[in-house]
């Protein structure tokens, strides 16, 4: 029997849903995803090639609770037995509902930003009612604490990667400037870290609160966001993360208005304490980022046999203008942010753009 019929067989024994097709869908980075049709209804099946079950289960049960508690997050289906992940033999999967939009490929507008921060405040007040958050792993490595020894490590190893190159294209010969750059950058990491309050506030957040997660609806609607991960992690980290989208930080002339937008909008809905470590939103980005190579070392130290190659070295291109925008804005961006979150009610957005 064939892995597509397989699936289905599964799909009808553990979940009564008598399948008529299953087709491949894009690879995920844990799982093999596939589009199920029973009837007239789509179902969208994540098969998991090696998982750790109880932390699979954790952001199952929190996605589910989240979605009930009023979070446009997708939600699981439960088997027949009740269980949300579903193991049959070699076989580890869950279900969830169809939901028919796609990630946007252009930069997000202020008007989405408004959006994304209010969906992504709902998110939290969710998921920071969770019962049970010791069911995710801890970060091992505190990125926004440790030294910068490893990342300068790596670094020199993608120079030499390159220099080794018989013949280094233009491409090749721009990464090896751009590495150089930031291996200058990551030297300001000690910086940034001591310019961080003590006790930043902590909860389970999404973790993966990314473009590629967050749905829009063919009439341009941000619709739903999935893939929730889970970390016990700072939630102005997660904020920074998605209001600097690397895309539009590096491409849009508006990005800073947008920037403004998703955290003006999220603080609408935040606590007091929480909305004023809003203003580290930028420095927490920087440091997260700056302590990375993704895209670089997957193209010269592990070349990756999923997702397309060129797409990583354009999100690398992304991700390293916005960088170098957020080191050269970083007093401004907090001294704005300052202003904006000492308002009490709610924030019209500033017209004028920055560069």
């Amino acid at each position: 029997m064939r892995r597509k019929e397989q699936l289905a067989a599964l799909l009808a024994t553990h979940h009564d849903l008598p399948v008529t097709q299953v087709r491949p869908g894009p690879l995920g980075t844990e799982t093999d995803n596939y589009q199920a049709t029973d009837g007239g209804r789509r179902w969208f099946v994540k098969v998991y090639r090696d998982t750790d079950l109880a932390e699979t289960d954790a952001r199952l049960e929190a996605s589910l609770l989240a979605h009930r508690d009023g979070s446009p997050i997708a939600a699981p289906r439960p088997d027949r037995h009740g269980h949300l992940l579903t193991v049959a033999g070699d076989w580890v999967f869950s279900v969830w509902e169809w939901i028919d939009a796609t990630p946007l490929t252009t930069p997000y507008t202020p008007a989405d930003g408004e959006r994304i921060g209010a969906m992504l405040a709902q998110l939290h007040r969710n998921l920071a009612a969770y019962p049970h958050p010791e069911r995710f792993r801890a970060t091992s490595e505190p990125w926004w604490q440790q030294d910068t020894a490893r990342v300068v490590e790596r670094g020199h190893r993608i120079l030499a990667a390159i220099d080794a190159l018989p013949e280094p294209s233009e491409g090749a010969l721009l990464h090896r400037e751009q590495t150089r750059q930031r291996l200058a950058d990551v030297q300001v990491v000690p910086a940034l870290q001591a310019g961080l309050p003590r006790g930043l506030a902590t909860q389970l957040v999404h973790s993966d609160f990314t473009r590629p997660n967050l749905l829009f609806n063919p009439a341009g609607e941000l619709t739903a966001v999935v893939d929730l991960r889970g970390r016990v992690l700072h939630p102005a980290w997660e904020v920074g993360r998605i209001a600097y989208d690397p895309l539009t930080a590096a491409t849009s002339p508006t990005w800073r208005t947008y920037a403004r937008a998703v955290i003006g909008a999220y603080a609408e809905h935040a606590p007091p304490a929480a909305r004023q470590q809003l203003v580290y939103t930028a420095r927490l980005t920087l440091l997260y980022v700056l302590q990375t190579w993704y895209g670089l070392a997957d193209t010269y130290l592990e070349p990756t046999t999923g997702g397309d190659p060129a797409d990583l070295i354009r999100y690398w291109h992304h991700r390293h203008t916005m960088s170098r925008q957020l080191l050269g804005l970083l007093p401004e961006l907090e001294a704005e942010l300052t202003e904006l979150l000492d308002q009490p009610a709610s924030h019209p957005l500033n017209d004028q753009e920055g560069p």
